[in-house]
């Protein structure tokens, strides 16, 4: 079969369709892969910072539990203890003690 001009054309105008679809088809998947990207990166951001509030806040409540407990100031040395902490479920237990032990030094054995 001999091939037409207008063939020529169709054929040269359907494989300009196809390139410029892909190449608008890739453009779009990067656009909407960049935007989900973004969204959940500010997402594991906020909770992140929440439950560094959250350890933040525990840690200062363990030092104030224990303080008015034993009603002296915590010493420097349990205080930074408490504070090296990170992890959320391990200063929970540091609360629990601090509503648990006999004195500040039971603590201060608990954290070693």
């Amino acid at each position: 079969m001999i091939e037409t001009t207008a063939d020529i054309f169709i054929k040269q105008g359907i494989e300009r369709g196809i390139k410029q679809g892909l190449e608008q088809g890739i453009e779009q998947g990067i656009e909407q892969g960049i935007e989900q990207g973004i969204a959940q990166g500010i997402e594991r951001g906020i909770e992140r910072g929440i439950e560094r509030g959250v350890c933040t806040k525990t840690k200062e409540l363990v030092i104030k539990c224990l303080s008015k407990r034993f009603n002296v100031p915590v010493p420097r040395d349990i205080q930074n203890s408490i504070n090296s902490y990170t992890d959320l479920i391990a200063i929970d237990s540091l609360f629990q003690q601090a509503l648990d032990c006999e004195s500040l030094d039971d603590f201060r054995e608990y954290l070693v």
